[in-house]
């Protein structure tokens, strides 16, 4: 009598993730998780108190949604994003859209230099970056030319450490 053997689990064929308007598929492992929904966009930018004579620096441009938002209303967007076809993809976005005050880069915006100058940090962090990226930031506060604001979108348990008090359980040294 021969034994029949099931598997632990059911095999599943899981298509990675897309990006609802691109098309493009998403990693996960570099913690790539775009904003697609404009309200909370536009939260981000007022939040920012962006000014026309502003420089902005964002890191992990994605597609572009929150930096095609930017444009129209600073004088310099300068965004990183580790993966070329992000930055191809928002690169080609500002240019149909004719706006040249964009400045993109690919590379990992931990190991890149901070723009000479900026104004205001304004992100959808990676969120396997976002320590150690803030941490960088603050650095530059005493280091080099000061910016007046930041806001990051980061990853509900990573808030929460951040805001954490002494004795409480995700208290940890960046709270």
């Amino acid at each position: 009598r021969a034994s029949l053997r099931l598997p632990l689990r059911k095999p599943t064929l899981r298509t990675p993730k897309v990006h609802p308007a691109t098309g493009m598929p998403l990693s996960k492992a570099k913690g790539q998780h775009l904003i697609h929904n404009i309200g909370v966009v536009q939260k981000m930018i007022e939040a920012a108190d962006l000014r026309t004579a502003d420089a902005v620096y964002e890191v992990g441009c994605g597609t572009g949604e929150l930096t095609m938002r930017m444009l129209p209303l600073v004088r310099k967007v300068h965004t990183v994003d580790v993966e070329r076809r992000m930055v191809q993809e928002t690169q080609h976005r500002a240019q149909a859209s004719d706006f040249q005050n964009l400045e993109a880069a690919v590379g990992d915006a931990l190991r890149l230099p901070l723009p000479r100058r900026f104004d205001v940090c304004l992100s959808n962090l990676p969120y396997q970056i976002s320590s150690p990226f803030i941490f960088k930031l603050m650095r530059r506060l005493s280091d080099g030319p000061p910016w007046r604001a930041a806001v990051l979108m980061v990853q509900r348990e990573f808030a929460e450490r951040l805001l954490a008090d002494p004795g409480e359980q995700p208290f940890s040294r960046l709270a």
